[in-house]
């Protein structure tokens, strides 16, 4: 049976909040702004913690966002291949170039970006919430309170601690991004679909359409978009599916077709079979065993959220014990769904919209690597949220007046609720923030909450080998190893920190291993030619560089390796050619520059180098060896002050360097500033450095003082 919409009395202002329409308007405003400053409140120590996880994939060694152009608009959308965090995400790799072009690596901008989405998104769930609050269909108690109802399903959403993964985390703004797409779609769907001109109805079909096109860009989940869609409008607003297709099937005709959308992202970089079941050894059946218990996490966190867990590893559910508990559970639910759709529409929808959101990742499509992940939640948990506020109040507001409490006591007890509700997420948030703080923190908290995921533990291994302690690292990433022996990139990270150690052997036992493991492993190439490259072995270093480039032609970083293998073999002109190769991968590579500049010098190219020097000055004004080297570039020109000055820098930035003492008392020699080049030479002399006699000759001949 269906219910047609019969006049636009049927949305006006909920008689709640006063029958004047100025009034309903002051508190949507009002609304709108707690909503902004409790997620401003909860995310307020998110903007400085680093990189992590896969960020460094997607942003400092992604070079297609290097570059913010309309000529490079084809690079960025298409994304990086191998499984990458970006890959078939061009509209999220376009936000990261943005990011790129307006501050660089500098993460409080990604970060401070991941907010804003998080908000949009909270803002359009108030105004979708809202608006579906006050359909017709809803019981009257529901519709006069639809503005309060809607301000309390966004206002739990935008603070509860589950969310924390997706705002929090750079890279998975592709969850944040998708999420904000996909409520604007349905939100456009609603708009046009209670609209009562003509050009209203045009204008947020348009929305819906265009939303869930650019939604298709940002995550593969967002394919069931059109799906949930024709399930809302029949739900909730036309009442059938007949009537919904009858009235609307040219709308939802062109939410099908934005599937192409998506076949054209995967299309220009591939389907992301590296993190599927094909080439992993996961059987469908391991992982699909698996999601039982995961959407029961879900549920449990989306309730009680603790405790959060940054990477629950690859640990797959094999035993009856495992699986059946879970399994009986699950299956419940979908049973109470459907039975549900049946009697009380509203309320299976619930159900639909977490487990049709949940099916990409939760179902037969396996992520090895991740078969549970809580930002998959971050989207169905608005739903979740949305229904649990509306049976609250419903259920709630009938024992109330049965108990005799009026209106007012009602509202205020309410609100208290809502207050006991939120209070407690928002600082949970807060306190969850602070483990992603520095890289040690969230990765030490996942090892502790999850001792066998060898991701973690890897992870944690790479951080303690860039604090020094190699033997620390070699510790936790052969633990990785001992968890999962066929983890090719853990055996690379060791591999790096033998190299350090000075243990060659062990370094390329490691790195042959990896590659057997995965002979498309470029990574395993690059790490083994940097291995060949410490020992000395330029013809071997050159053999993997040259691989890992063919496995992955855009990593600047490879081609810039080899570039300097190629420089100490003497063969300048590749050694330019891979430098050049490597700065229009990555035009912000400031060493890129700064090495190329080095080949120019030795081919007697001064002003080139001086110009490559001062564009890796541009890039890193810290760079003390890039001034260093264009003040031995001026020195060579006999430019003598200007090169003075650079030595000056350096030694600002440096002021242990002998050497660059020993070159800024050259250049004093010839501007006869003796008394500065004798200081200079006693700095060089003290900080261990040499000088050459023919210099300590001259200086004495030229300031007749002794040494």
């Amino acid at each position: 049976m269906t219910c047609p919409l019969n006049s636009p009395t049927d949305f006006a202002p909920p008689a709640a909040f006063g029958r004047d329409a100025w009034t309903g308007r002051l508190f949507r405003w009002l609304a709108a702004g707690l909503i902004v400053a409790a997620g401003l409140v909860a995310y307020h120590n998110s903007l400085a913690g680093p990189f992590l996880f896969d960020d460094p994939a997607a942003i400092t060694n992604n070079p297609t966002i290097r570059q913010l152009h309309w000529r490079s608009l084809g690079n960025i959308f298409r994304t990086p291949g191998g499984a990458g965090p970006i890959q078939n995400r061009p509209v999220v790799n376009l936000t990261l170039a943005i990011n790129y072009a307006l501050g660089g690596e500098r993460v409080w901008g990604y970060h401070a970006v991941n907010l804003a989405i998080h908000l949009a998104a909270g803002l359009i769930l108030f105004g979708l919430a809202r608006r579906t609050f006050r359909l017709p269909r809803m019981p009257q108690s529901i519709r006069s309170a639809a503005d309060l109802l809607g301000f309390a399903t966004a206002l739990v959403w935008i603070v509860h601690p589950l969310g924390t993964e997706s705002v929090t985390y750079v890279v998975e703004r592709t969850e944040s991004l998708m999420a904000m797409f996909y409520l604007l779609t349905l939100y456009g769907l609603l708009v046009g679909a209670t609209a009562t001109s003509r050009a209203g109805r045009a204008g947020g079909f348009a929305v819906s359409v265009a939303a869930c096109a650019t939604g298709m860009g940002c995550k593969e989940v967002m394919v069931t978009a059109p799906v949930i869609a024709l399930a809302y409008d029949s739900v909730f607003i036309s009442g059938s599916w007949r009537e919904t297709l009858r009235r609307r099937w040219k709308l939802h005709l062109a939410l099908a077709t934005t599937w192409g959308v998506l076949a054209a992202a995967i299309a220009s970089s591939g389907p992301r079979f590296h993190t599927s079941i094909f080439d992993q050894g996961v059987t469908v059946r391991d992982y699909a065993c698996t999601q039982f218990g995961a959407v029961v996490t879900y549920l449990k966190l989306s309730v009680w959220p603790s405790p959060l867990i940054a990477s629950y590893g690859d640990t797959l559910a094999h035993s009856a014990g495992e699986i059946l508990p879970p399994a009986v559970a699950v299956g419940l639910l979908i049973a109470l769904t459907i039975w549900a759709l049946i009697r009380w529409p509203m309320v299976g929808f619930i159900g639909v919209w977490m487990f049709v959101i949940l099916a990409p990742t939760s179902s037969i499509l396996p992520l090895p690597n991740e078969p549970i992940a809580e930002r998959r939640m971050y989207l169905p948990l608005a739903g979740l949220v949305a229904g649990a506020v509306a049976m609250a109040y419903w259920f709630g507001q009938r024992a109330l007046e049965r108990l005799g409490v009026g209106r007012w006591g009602r509202r205020a007890i309410g609100l208290t609720v809502l207050a006991g509700v939120v209070a407690p997420f928002a600082w949970l948030t807060v306190s969850r923030n602070r483990d992603y703080q520095s890289e040690m923190a969230l990765y030490q908290d996942t090892v502790n909450k999850r001792p066998s995921n060898h991701l973690a533990i890897n992870n944690l291994g790479v951080v303690y080998a860039g604090q020094g302690d190699f033997d620390k690292a070699i510790g936790l990433c052969s633990k990785a190893i001992e968890l999962a022996p066929r983890f090719a990139v853990a055996y690379c990270n060791r591999a790096n920190v033998y190299a350090e150690k000075g243990d060659f052997t062990k370094a390329l036992a490691d790195c042959d291993r990896a590659i057997e493991l995965d002979p498309r492993h470029a990574l395993a190439h690059d790490t083994r030619g940097s291995v060949y490259g410490r020992m000395g072995d330029t013809e071997a270093a050159l053999a993997d560089y040259t691989k890992a480039i063919e496995l992955d032609p855009r990593a600047a970083q490879t081609y810039f390796s080899r570039g300097v293998v190629y420089g100490r073999k003497g063969d300048l002109d590749r050694a330019i050619a891979d430098y050049d190769k490597a700065i229009e991968l990555d035009p912000r590579l400031s060493i890129a520059y700064n090495n190329r500049g080095n080949a120019c010098v030795r081919t007697d190219d001064i002003s080139k180098a001086i110009a490559d020097y001062t564009i890796a000055i541009e890039l890193n004004p810290r760079y003390a060896n890039a001034y260093y080297n264009r003040g031995v570039a001026y020195d060579r020109n006999g430019e003598f002050d200007k090169a003075i000055a650079d030595y000056t820098a350096a030694i600002d930035l440096d002021p242990q360097a002998a050497q660059t003492y020993g070159d800024r008392a050259r250049s004093y020699l010839m501007k006869a500033d003796y008394a500065r080049a004798w200081a200079d030479v006693k700095e060089c002399r003290a900080r261990g450095g040499n000088v050459e006699p023919d210099f300590l000759q001259k200086l004495r001949q030229a300031s007749s003082q002794p040494d």
